[in-house]
């Protein structure tokens, strides 16, 4: 799944069951993974896998967009 991630929410640390990848297309993004915070910047990307305690901010006009997908996705068979 591809979406715009929010702006001006508020910021909470959480996890997934399913790989998120954060791509910042403009701006700025401050996110906490596993407690260490890194500021990310225009054409970074983030891979955040499964069971990860995570939370992203951005708070001005950035933009940044998740894409989603499950574990199955990523393995080979």
């Amino acid at each position: 799944m591809l979406s715009k991630h929010y702006r001006y929410t508020p910021v909470f640390p959480h996890e997934h069951e399913f790989f998120e990848i954060l791509c910042l297309y403009d701006g700025t993004a401050h996110t906490a993974i596993q407690r260490i915070e890194h500021t990310l910047h225009t054409g970074d990307i983030c891979i955040i896998p499964p069971h990860t305690t995570h939370s992203v901010g951005i708070f001005d006009d950035s933009v940044a967009f998740n894409i989603l997908g499950h574990a199955a996705a990523f393995s080979q068979k």
